[in-house]
């Protein structure tokens, strides 16, 4: 281990116990995002502000979890997530399920996260978090997908842009930025945008 990944191993942030408990578990290990890279999105969301969050790719729900108890540290709001795997979506809703989130409305959509975006209202969402499928091509039809869904300032985030799956290009082409942070799987770091973007 390089010693800034030890540095930010320490540094790891969980809002629940339950997060704490899943990276101690190992579940982190098995494709979730970083809990460091986590903790960037929730503050990004925090700062910006927002009722309505959509994330495509909930996976197991650890950073569905993230968003939720900062849309309730917000006051509450909408939060929809989007997963092609039934067995994924059960599992990142019972993990919603036990957390104490009295202020947010959430949902687990199985379906291609495409069609879920293409199913919200025009400017309406405030913050969106994308690590679905994993290729270039898909991540642009997202992009182009949320752009009239997404409201003024409305912030994009992904993961994945560095590693394995390199989806940099995609977020820099469109105006945004990618940065890397250390991964405990085959990618990781985080793109992110903030509308109105180039449309790709």
């Amino acid at each position: 281990m390089t010693d800034k990944k030890a540095r930010v191993r320490f540094a790891a942030h969980f809002p629940a116990p339950q997060l704490s408990a899943a990276f101690t578990d190992g579940a982190y290990h098995a494709g979730a995002t970083e809990p460091w890279v986590q903790r960037v999105v929730e503050s990004l969301l925090l700062a910006n502000g927002g009722d309505t969050v959509i994330e495509l790719g909930t996976y197991k729900g650890h950073t569905s979890a993230v968003l939720c108890l900062a849309l309730e540290r917000l006051g509450g709001g909408t939060f929809i997530g989007a997963e092609l795997r039934e067995d994924w979506a059960q599992e990142a809703r019972a993990l919603l399920k036990v957390l104490t989130l009295p202020s947010v409305q959430w949902q687990i959509v199985v379906g291609k996260s495409v069609d879920v975006v293409n199913a919200q209202s025009n400017d309406s969402i405030d913050f969106a978090w994308i690590d679905s499928d994993h290729n270039i091509p898909y991540l642009k039809q997202e992009l182009t997908a949320l752009q009239p869904k997404l409201r003024n300032e409305a912030i994009v985030t992904g993961h994945d842009v560095t590693g394995t799956w390199a989806l940099a290009p995609a977020f820099i082409e469109a105006g945004g930025i990618a940065l890397n942070f250390p991964w405990i799987h085959a990618g990781g770091g985080l793109g992110i945008l903030q509308a109105p973007y180039a449309v790709l």
